[in-house]
């Protein structure tokens, strides 16, 4: 996790009980595209706020200020590796940002990988449980993601791996 994506202000508290921001690519990522659908199914059910879809099409090679707030003003964020490969941007991203997080499952061994509530992507049932227990919990799910992220998954970190 970068200092860039860390922010000290907490003025705008979070506003927003969901954000999904993931990126479907049409059609290329059927994961992704499945947790999006029940992202914003799950918060109409419940008459959540929240923001669900892709902010932007930039990359990483800078950062978007307005995805940063998003990603700051949500209680729960939730995350979905792409098809190809895993670990994206997106879930250390969701760490920083102090939200709860909402995620599936990483395969590759990650030191200190209990971080956030872990769902099948592959199993409705599986992401609303995780769903409800982020949602009845949020505020502490999310203290703890941060500080466990920012003691295992940094820089420094990795090259102590």
């Amino acid at each position: 996790i970068s200092d860039a994506y860390l922010s000290s202000d907490a003025s705008g508290g979070r506003p927003l009980d969901i954000v999904c921001t993931l990126r479907v690519g049409q059609g290329v990522y059927p994961a992704r595209a499945r947790v999006l659908a029940w992202a914003r199914a799950y918060a109409a059910a419940r008459n959540l706020s929240g923001y669900f879809g892709e902010v932007t099409t930039s990359t990483r090679t800078a950062l978007s200020p307005h995805y940063l707030r998003l990603m700051r003003a949500a209680r729960i964020v939730v995350t979905c590796n792409p098809g190809d490969w895993e670990g994206d941007f997106r879930t250390w991203e969701a760490l920083a940002s102090g939200a709860a997080v909402v995620r599936d499952r990483l395969y590759a061994p990650t030191p200190h990988g209990g971080f956030g509530l872990v769902y099948d992507a592959r199993s409705r049932s599986s992401f609303d449980a995780a769903m409800d227990r982020a949602h009845a919990n949020a505020g502490a799910l999310g203290r703890r993601a941060l500080a466990d992220a920012l003691a295992h998954h940094r820089a420094v970190s990795r090259v102590d791996w």
